[in-house]
């Protein structure tokens, strides 16, 4: 059974691979086990913001920065 970081793995292949579609769902399935995931948070910020959901990045980034403040990639 993969595990977090492997699905995050994949997710970060898909994105990397323009294949938004699918890293939006792992990165949702991992939210859906671990709600603050601050890595999956991040992740799929980045894929609503390539899918024009700038409301949604705003709020996705926000919520990764309320779990890990000190993450400089995250600002």
């Amino acid at each position: 059974m993969p595990t977090t970081a492997d699905k995050l793995a994949a997710a970060l292949i898909l994105y990397q691979e323009k294949n938004l579609a699918g890293a939006e769902q792992l990165c949702q399935g991992v939210l859906k086990q671990e709600p603050r995931n601050a890595d999956a948070l991040y992740l799929l910020c980045l894929v609503t913001r390539k899918t024009d959901r700038v409301d949604l990045s705003l709020e996705l980034i926000r919520r990764a920065l309320d779990e890990r403040p000190q993450d400089a990639v995250f600002h």
